[in-house]
């Protein structure tokens, strides 16, 4: 992961971020109405900053030795597990009638995002790969 802009990782993530909030702000208008909750504007910046923290930290690591990456890799993808996992928890016992949309939302989310951020990993590994700097 040597060399990957974190402007780049950010100018991507925040492309991806908008164009999906517009289609499931369309989605929640004019489909699905009744679904929506006014805490899945922030579910997106949640996402947005926790993976531009976990790609900062990567950026970071591939400085260094490759087990540094991979430590670096393993912690931050621990710490975004336990900040999903406190978030939903909290928000969850505060909110236990809207408990089942919210999951579902997030989920959804977390499964976009994720596709994103490792659909991107790959194509900066094997770009790097391509040109030997790995």
């Amino acid at each position: 992961m040597k060399n990957i802009s974190f402007q780049k990782f950010l100018q991507s993530i925040s492309v991806f971020s908008i164009s999906l909030l517009a289609i499931s702000i369309l989605l929640f208008t004019l489909v699905i109405p009744q679904y929506y909750l006014s805490i899945f504007p922030f579910l997106f910046l949640l996402f947005y900053i926790v993976n531009s923290g976990f790609s900062y930290l990567m950026e970071i690591s591939a400085k260094r030795r490759n087990m540094v990456v991979i430590r670096s890799f393993l912690l931050g993808w621990t710490i975004k597990f336990f900040v999903y996992v406190i978030f939903l928890i909290i928000y969850v016992l505060l909110n236990r009638a809207k408990a089942v949309n919210f999951l579902m939302q997030f989920t959804a989310l977390y499964i976009a995002f994720s596709i994103f951020e490792i659909s991107y990993l790959i194509r900066n590994f094997k770009n790097q790969s391509e040109r030997g700097k790995i």
